[in-house]
């Protein structure tokens, strides 16, 4: 199976570290006894909620605005029942400190000559610009043990982890996912028409 290729890049370490917060000290809400509306239900007024919370089942969610401005609770916990993707695994064959630390070991990294069972010759032919994809992940000169390393040194700089990076993606991609299985997802323009904007660690994203 092909390994999944997410490209960190700058960007998106900046819209992560702008999103990203520790979910473990937030205040713990009792959904059941709070009367909102649990989505594909709406709320006509803006629910008095941190976003993202935990609830006492230790679901976690996510406040959106809609098209129609109306406010949308999404539950975004990660799983690995998804149909989306599965997203609490951590290659801890290739990559066992990753797996324990939540950040790459540079010796390992060094070391490494496959990924889930392809070489890393491969992985660099598929993902460069007409491999997979017109334009590739990788860049024509870049190899995958490059970025994995380069992305690896920005998440150590910024004092994270990339479990840290990927919970706020993952529900992002959750909210999406909530749309697609509601056939609420634009396939012709490949777009989100459905939600304006969300909140998260009180900003508006």
């Amino acid at each position: 199976m092909m390994p999944f290729i997410f490209r960190t890049g700058h960007w998106l370490c900046i819209l992560t570290v702008y999103i990203a917060g520790q979910m473990a000290n937030a205040q713990v809400i009792n959904l059941s006894e709070s009367g909102y509306r649990i989505y594909p239900d709406v709320n006509d007024e803006r629910p008095d909620l941190p976003s993202p919370f935990v609830d006492t089942e230790n679901e976690e969610y996510v406040l959106d605005v809609t098209k129609d401005g109306k406010y949308a609770i999404m539950n975004v916990t990660l799983s690995d029942d998804r149909d989306i993707c599965r997203q609490l695994v951590v290659n801890d064959a290739d990559f066992p400190t990753l797996a324990k630390r939540g950040i790459h070991s540079k010796e390992e990294l060094a070391q490494t000559t496959t990924i889930t069972g392809r070489s890393l010759s491969e992985i660099n032919d598929l993902a460069r610009p007409r491999g997979l994809s017109y334009d590739g992940f990788l860049a024509e000169d870049e190899d995958i043990l490059a970025v994995i390393s380069g992305d690896n040194q920005r998440v150590k700089i910024m004092d994270l982890t990339h479990p840290q990076m990927a919970k706020p993606l993952f529900h992002v991609l959750n909210m999406m996912d909530a749309d697609l299985s509601l056939d609420r997802w634009n396939m012709s323009k490949h777009r989100w028409d459905n939600i304006r904007h969300f909140f998260y660690n009180n900003k508006t994203v």
